[in-house]
This record gives C-alpha cells, sequence and structure tokens, in this order.
C-alpha cells in the first residue's frame, strides 16, 4: 500500500511520470526513459496488489487542480463533517488533560453535546451560504481544540473551582472557551474562505455566522 497525503499538493502527472500510465495496466511493463548502464531499455510495472490511496482538499487553492486523466485512475470516496465523532474524541483528548481529575467528563458531556450540535446548525449555515456553500462545510476536528481551550482556561486551572458549565453560561452567552474556540481554530478558517469578497460583506457574513455559533441558528 503506497499513502500520498495531500496528493494535489504536487502535480502529479509530472510527479508520477510513466507510473501514470502503469496505474491502470497493471503488470504490463512500461518503457522508461532512461537507459541502464549497459544501454538497455528499462521498463516499470506496478504489481495488481500494490494499492494507491491519496487524500486531498478540492478546496484548497493554492495547490495543483487534479486533471481528469488521472482522477478516472482512482475511485473516490468523500469523507464530510461527522458530527457524532466529535464527543468521542473530545472525551479521549480530555481524559490525558491534567485537569480532568478535577473535572471529570460526566461535568463537561452535556456542553460537548451543545457543541456537537452547534457545529451542525453551522455547518448548515455554511451550507446554505450564498458566499460559501457545502464545499466550505467546517470538518469536525477543527471543534477537537475545544479540550485544550476549557482546560487552559484561568477558571478551570484554580484549584478547587468547578464552573456550573464550561462552554455557555446559564442565560446562553458563551465562555470564554468557546470564544477561544471560535476566534482562534474557526473564525480564522472562514475568514479565508471569504477572502477577495467586498470586506463590509465578509465581516456580515462572519458575524452572522458566529451568532449561530454561540446562539443557535
Amino acid at each position: 500500500m503506497l499513502l500520498l497525503d495531500e496528493m494535489n499538493r504536487v502535480d502529479l502527472s509530472r510527479l508520477l511520470g510513466e507510473c501514470f500510465a502503469a496505474l491502470e495496466d497493471r503488470d504490463a511493463e512500461v518503457d522508461l526513459p532512461a537507459l541502464d548502464p549497459g544501454g538497455g531499455v528499462r521498463t516499470l510495472r506496478i504489481p495488481a496488489d500494490l494499492h494507491f490511496i491519496g487524500t486531498l482538499n478540492l478546496i484548497d487553492q493554492s495547490v495543483e487542480q487534479l486533471d481528469f486523466a488521472l482522477r478516472r485512475r482512482f475511485l473516490w470516496l468523500h469523507c464530510g463533517f461527522r458530527a457524532e465523532v466529535i464527543p468521542d474524541v473530545i472525551e479521549q483528548r480530555w481524559a490525558v488533560e491534567p485537569r480532568s481529575g478535577h473535572h471529570p467528563w460526566s461535568r463537561l458531556s452535556s456542553d460537548i453535546d451543545q457543541l456537537t450540535e452547534r457545529a451542525t446548525e453551522l455547518n448548515r449555515e455554511i451550507a446554505s451560504s450564498r458566499l460559501l456553500g457545502e464545499q466550505y462545510e467546517l470538518g469536525h476536528t477543527y471543534f477537537f481544540d475545544i479540550a485544550a481551550f476549557i482546560a487552559r482556561w484561568p477558571t478551570v486551572a484554580s484549584r478547587g473551582y468547578r464552573p456550573r458549565s464550561y462552554l455557555w453560561k446559564s442565560g446562553g452567552d458563551p465562555q470564554p472557551p468557546l470564544r477561544d474556540l471560535w476566534c482562534h481554530s474557526l473564525a480564522p478558517l472562514l475568514s479565508e474562505y471569504l477572502a477577495g469578497i467586498d470586506p463590509e460583506a465578509r465581516r456580515r457574513e462572519l458575524d452572522r455566522l458566529q451568532q449561530v455559533f454561540f446562539f443557535g441558528a
């Protein structure tokens, strides 16, 4: 198995060279332009049991796009936002935080469930946005950072004190860890996605998405 991570970071047609043709016709030998020391023709053959797996993000604007000849040599699997993995991964991350002993997962779980709901609502708004669209939905991994933001919140770092809630106040306003997640993980990415449009329109759209994330749709 050969794993090509972020495979559209390079011009794959040039990188693969003669391997490009051999991908489709397995076990057939392809002549290489270079000769061996004795003047003979070198050949390349890709065995049928060698599997190529590539990952890529099609919305990356600073990378090469895959040409159609290369596309048809691969099967495609879309890996989109998966809300159901957010609580499990954050629980695993919280378990290794030094603060987890004084702040057990049972105290955080309801906040994380609400975070998962808000992440889903946020992506629903992004998908329906006339300035963005479904392809700009945020991946579930961006929301995993909340464990670190909670752990570094001075209120949590103070020994002997446990807040009633970790992400939202009783009145619904966001707590500092949630604001940190938005300001340092989510908003900068969305701002880049919105680059190139009118600055005022970008600001209004970011404010609208922030309201959805903090207070719900």
